[in-house]
């Protein structure tokens, strides 16, 4: 086993590559300040494109490691989960300011029931 971790990361994510893809080279998009790569699928035919899966990183490896877990269908890491839960909360946010502009322009405002029946009806976890 290589003692790099850039070349036990490309060890992975050749290994888990599936019959006749490519992966391509780590480029950088200082647009975005991350590193990328992608693998591809064979060229399914005229007309069609093929199937590509990509990882991004701070670093050469993290987006390595990243298209590993993309590759083998392994859990996104927790930092997902945390920007899941901001993403889940400020559309709860959003929702009940629809409801109260709504409410308002009813000449009205909600009150506790209201609010209860409001967050019933949020869609809830994306």
């Amino acid at each position: 086993m290589p003692a790099d971790p850039r070349e036990a990361a490309w060890f992975a994510v050749h290994d888990a590559l599936p019959a006749y893809w490519q992966v391509g080279p780590v480029t950088f998009d200082p647009g975005r300040g991350k590193f990328s790569v992608t693998a591809r699928a064979p060229h399914p035919g005229r007309g069609n494109s093929p199937v590509t899966l990509s990882g991004a990183g701070e670093t050469e490896v993290a987006a390595l490691v990243d298209l590993h877990a993309r590759l083998t269908g392994m859990p996104r890491p927790a930092d997902d989960a945390a920007k899941r839960a901001e993403l889940n909360r400020r559309l709860r946010q959003v929702f009940y300011q629809g409801a109260q502009d709504e409410a308002r322009r009813n000449d009205r405002s909600l009150d506790q029931a209201d609010l209860e029946r409001v967050l019933r009806r949020s869609p809830g976890d994306i």
